[in-house]
């Protein structure tokens, strides 16, 4: 297959094919391991640094660096592949898409999103170019983030692909293990986002403050009967406020809807690069974490700026794991 595609193809076809026949074997009783915190050895794969999660193998398969999660080998694959060696092209976009198709659509099927419904009424199923993330990291490289699955295998990729000057770095994670990246259905994987923010690229080492400007704004979470919202202002305070709910049936029978608490807070903030330092007032201890805003185009071609926050958290949360990590997506609500 490798060989019927452009040469700007060739060296990520080849590493993910290699990859993906020799992660297939891989070992056969091992348990998921835990997540790691950006903090810890620097790799490098052609002049690209990025710290690897906690307890992966990382070996060099042509002139891309294959991280192997250590999951059963009936859970296979489960693993992200790093190449540095893609041409931009005029669209990130489109181009994520191609690479994933070049190197997987012939084992597992093409590259696609969720079904959608078309102009004719029918389900059809969605590019994840049309639900894709945009975005610009702290130091000004720009990048797509795309999800999908291939074809009606039970193999899904998450895909960033940021371009660095005429260059661009493809990270590409495959997997059907639960707790191999995170939760593969919000795309909010823990482990993935970690190697994001670890990201070095050649030429930016500067933080230019467009993170600091973006964030100044309202948002909101919403998940099930929980509720948050944050309001960061451009004076560097912020205030968070939260709502927990339930359902209960009167005696008629009618179900009705009740508020159980609420947890308002506010402080002051800093942000540095893509790191977000919360100080609550009433002597509380700051809190640091990492964070990207994104534009999230939706199929039905509106769009929303999400802000994803990367959580620490000791025990298992949300299907996440015993990771340590977990990711909040808000909306931007003005």
């Amino acid at each position: 297959m490798c060989q019927r595609l452009s040469s700007k193809y060739l060296p990520a076809c080849v590493a993910l094919l290699l990859a993906s026949l020799a992660l297939a074997q891989g070992p056969d009783e091992q348990s998921a391991g835990g997540g790691a915190p950006v903090v810890g050895a620097v790799n490098s794969i052609g002049g690209i640094g990025f710290v690897p999660p906690q307890g992966w193998q990382v070996t060099q398969q042509g002139q891309a660096a294959v991280l192997a999660g250590p999951v059963r080998g009936d859970l296979q694959p489960c693993m992200i592949v790093i190449d540095p060696t893609v041409s931009p092209g005029s669209d990130l976009g489109v181009e994520a898409e191609m690479l994933v198709n070049a190197a997987f659509a012939g084992r597992f099927g093409a590259y696609h999103g969720p079904m959608g419904i078309g102009a004719d009424g029918r389900g059809h199923l969605t590019e994840p170019k049309s639900d894709q993330m945009q975005g610009v990291s702290a130091t000004g490289w720009p990048y797509v983030d795309e999800f999908g699955q291939l074809g009606s295998s039970d193999v899904y990729v998450r895909t960033i692909l940021a371009q660095y000057g005429n260059r661009a770095v493809l990270m590409m994670g495959l997997t059907r293990a639960v707790d191999c990246l995170g939760s593969s259905y919000l795309r909010e994987n823990d482990k993935f986002l970690l190697l994001f923010h670890s990201l070095a690229m050649p030429g930016f080492t500067q933080a230019n403050g467009d993170l600091a400007k973006r964030i100044v704004g309202s948002w909101q979470s919403v998940s099930g009967n929980a509720g948050v919202g944050l309001i960061f202002a451009a004076n560097g305070h912020y205030d968070n406020v939260g709502a927990v709910g339930g359902y209960y049936a009167n005696g008629s029978g009618q179900v009705i809807y009740e508020t159980h608490s609420t947890w308002p807070g506010s402080g002051t903030y800093q942000v540095a690069g893509d790191h977000l330092t919360m100080m609550r007032n009433a002597g509380h201890e700051a809190q640091t974490k990492l964070f990207s805003i994104v534009r999230h185009s939706k199929p039905d071609g509106s769009t929303e700026d999400i802000l994803r926050v990367v959580e620490a958290s000791a025990t298992e949360v949300w299907g996440f794991g015993h990771s340590g990590h977990y990711v909040t997506d808000y909306h931007r609500t003005q």
